[in-house]
């Protein structure tokens, strides 16, 4: 609940948030961007982070450096390019935003199978 607030905030924030640090109108322009658009995936991210402890904690440090390098070099990486390509800096942004929640069902897989592994022996 405290990730909707934490949008929200930054979100009708944002612009005001940006100005504390610069106030340069591109630089104000691309941190208000960022504020709106990247918070969406805090959930996603988080998630993931959780995953990639539970797997460390349950003695699947490989599996966990694993799901990191898909989640970054195979998913956000293309993702954010080609955002960025197509649509500039707010595609950028989008693109990473939309690999956090292409890498949720990723990581509950990796979970489960950790989980199954754990139970069975």
């Amino acid at each position: 609940m405290w990730g909707v607030g934490a949008f929200a905030i930054l979100f009708i924030f944002a612009k005001d948030i940006a100005m504390l640090f610069n106030t340069d109108p591109e630089v104000v322009k691309s941190a208000m961007l960022f504020l709106q658009i990247l918070p969406i995936s805090y959930f996603a991210w988080g998630f993931g982070m959780v995953i990639q402890s539970t797997l460390y904690s349950l003695r699947k440090p490989i599996d966990s450096a694993l799901l990191l390098a898909i989640r970054l070099a195979v998913i956000m990486i293309p993702f954010a390019y080609l955002g960025a390509t197509f649509f500039g800096l707010s595609g950028l942004y989008i693109g990473i935003t939309l690999s956090q929640f292409i890498g949720v069902p990723i990581c509950y897989w990796f979970y489960l199978r950790a989980k199954d592994e754990l139970f069975v022996k």
